[in-house]
């Protein structure tokens, strides 16, 4: 059985992933708005890959979520 407490830092945890990635997307955009040059094309790789990190975590935590929520009990 999962504990509420459980379940909000889960919630909260959700939440710090889905503003790690509006931040980590800004970054990118801002990067973008630059002018292009070699170390600019490392960063954008960098921060890709971050982001791919955090949709991924934030995705596989959202399915807990959903299971946690529907079978409670579990």
């Amino acid at each position: 059985m999962v504990d509420k407490q459980s379940l909000d830092y889960l919630d909260q945890s959700i939440d710090d992933l889905s503003r790690a990635s509006s931040k980590l997307y800004l970054a990118e955009q801002n990067i973008k708005n630059e002018n292009d040059n070699d170390d600019n094309e490392v960063l954008l790789e960098f921060i890709d890959n971050i982001y791919t990190n955090v949709m991924e975590s934030m995705h596989e935590l959202k399915a807990k979520q959903h299971l946690y929520k529907k079978y409670p009990n579990s």
